[in-house]
């Protein structure tokens, strides 16, 4: 990710978004998602070079299961996640 998104992800990571996944944009508006202010990226070559561990999954890849589920008319709004604690 250029660092310039990295640092304004609040305002640039929609567009970033959109450019790897088409649709990308419009999910994360009709979802109402907050995007955080900047995002961490940590150079994680020594964990798979030692551990052979890579990450499973990221941002894009969220939004690729959101519009599949959304697709498949799979209620969402029941779906816990880190940082929403049901009441």
């Amino acid at each position: 990710m250029p660092e310039e998104v990295r640092a304004d992800f609040a305002t640039r990571g929609a567009e970033w978004s959109e450019s790897r996944m088409p649709g990308a944009a419009a999910l994360i508006e009709r979802h109402g998602l907050a995007l955080p202010d900047s995002v961490e990226q940590h150079d994680l070559s020594e964990a798979a070079d030692l551990l052979g561990w890579r990450p499973e999954h990221d941002f894009i890849e969220f939004l690729t299961d959101l519009q599949q589920r959304e697709t498949t008319g799979e209620d969402i709004s029941t779906l816990w996640s880190p940082g929403r604690i049901p009441a």
